[in-house]
């Protein structure tokens, strides 16, 4: 903001540390997100400890994963985490040396 610039240095930085309304309903999104991926991840932990012990039947053992697997991947799409984007440096194509190009 150009009117910033008058303002004191003190005043400057006590208006850059509030956060906007935008900012904040961004920080509150994100902890959701959080909370949901905490919430996910002790829900497989719980899956096989239960497993572990025998409280769950293979059936019921795959069902639960199953839909804690598409819960977390659901989660990490949203959080921008999907992998469509990044480049998967497996794939790369390799030169066999012994082949004449």
């Amino acid at each position: 903001n150009v009117d910033d610039q008058y303002l004191p240095a003190s005043r400057r930085s006590q208006q850059q540390a509030i956060p906007n309304k935008e900012q904040r309903a961004a920080e509150r999104e994100q902890e959701k997100m959080f909370d949901q991926l905490e919430g996910a991840l002790r829900e497989a932990a719980s899956i096989r400890e239960m497993s572990q012990s025998g409280a769950l039947s293979d059936e019921q053992r795959r069902q639960r994963a199953g839909d804690a697997a598409v819960l977390l991947m659901n989660l990490m799409t949203q959080m921008g985490m999907d992998d469509e984007d990044d480049v998967d440096e497996d794939n790369e194509s390799i030169v066999d040396e012994d082949k004449p190009d």
